[in-house]
C-alpha cells in the first residue's frame, strides 16, 4: 500500500487566456459563479481549501475556468492558507479598531457636548493652570482676564518733598480699612 504524495500541483496552474468578464458581473457565490460569455462556471480558489482545489483540478475532465490569487512567492492563496487567514484576521481585527474607535470619539463628543461636562472641564481647566509648568503656557495661549474692582479711590500715600498732599480726614478714613488691590 502506497502513501500519495501531494506534488504542487496547485501551484502550477496558470491561466491560459484571462477572462474580460469581471466577477462581480457573473451570477452565483464566492466559490462558483457563472460567465455568461463563455457560458462555464469559474471557480475561485480562494474560495476552496487547498485539497478540495487539487480535486477539481484532478478531476475534472472538461475545460475549467478558474479564478487565482498568487501571493508574492507564487503560491496560490487558497481558504486554508495561512497567510491569508492571517491577512482576514487583520481586516477583522482593524474592522473591529476602527468601530471601536469611532464609538468613543462619538462617547467622547456626546459627554464633552453636554453642558454641565462643559462647566466640569472648565473647573478642570482651571485646576491644571495652578500647577507652574502648565501655567505659563496656559497664560501665554490665553492671557488671565484682570479683577476688576469698583468703588472709593484711596489716594497713593504721599512722598516727602512731591506736591501737594492733601490731609483730609474724610479721605484717610475711607483708606484705613483692608484693601482689595492687594496693596
Amino acid at each position: 500500500m502506497s502513501s500519495q504524495q501531494s506534488l504542487p500541483l496547485l501551484d502550477a496552474v496558470r491561466v491560459a487566456s484571462p477572462c474580460p468578464v469581471s466577477w462581480q458581473d457573473m451570477k452565483g457565490d464566492d466559490r462558483v459563479r457563472h460567465c455568461s460569455m463563455c457560458q462555464l462556471a469559474v471557480y475561485d480558489l480562494s474560495a476552496l481549501t487547498r485539497s478540495e482545489a487539487e480535486n477539481l483540478i484532478r478531476e475534472t475532465t472538461h475545460r475549467l475556468c478558474i479564478r487565482v490569487h498568487r501571493r508574492p512567492d507564487g503560491k496560490v492563496m487558497t481558504r486554508d492558507c495561512p497567510l491569508g487567514r492571517l491577512r482576514a484576521i487583520r481586516r477583522r481585527v482593524a474592522a473591529v479598531a476602527g468601530m471601536a474607535g469611532l464609538l468613543l470619539f462619538t462617547l467622547v463628543g456626546w459627554l464633552v457636548g453636554r453642558p454641565e461636562a462643559r462647566a466640569g472641564a472648565a473647573v478642570g481647566l482651571g485646576k491644571g493652570r495652578e500647577i507652574e509648568p502648565f501655567r505659563t503656557v496656559a497664560d501665554w495661549i490665553d492671557p488671565p482676564r484682570y479683577h476688576v474692582t469698583m468703588g472709593a479711590m484711596c489716594p497713593p500715600v504721599p512722598q516727602p518733598g512731591v506736591g501737594n498732599a492733601s490731609t483730609d480726614d474724610a479721605q484717610d478714613d475711607l483708606c484705613d480699612g483692608p484693601r482689595d488691590d492687594g496693596w
